[in-house]
Formats: structure tokens, C-alpha cells, sequence
């Protein structure tokens, strides 16, 4: 039953993504948690 309910959720999201909008934070926060990945490793 959890799988169904998530793949709606799912569905709404890709809905969501197309936005540019939405598109350009999203970028934005994947960058920053590549960065500090990195960091954490080094540390």
C-alpha cells in the first residue's frame, strides 16, 4: 500500500520539476551539497 501512495507523490513532483522556477534552486542546492560532501570526506 506505501508504494501506491508514493507514486503519486512522484508524479506530482515531476509536474513540478518542468517549472523553471522550481528548476534553477534545485540546481543551486544540489551544488552546495556536492561541495560539502568533499568537505566532510577531506575533513
Amino acid at each position: 500500500m506505501s508504494f501506491h501512495k508514493v507514486a503519486p507523490v512522484r508524479k506530482s513532483n515531476r509536474k513540478a520539476a518542468p517549472s523553471p522556477k522550481k528548476a534553477v534552486p534545485a540546481r543551486k542546492k544540489g551544488a552546495h551539497a556536492s561541495k560539502r560532501r568533499p568537505v566532510g570526506n577531506k575533513g
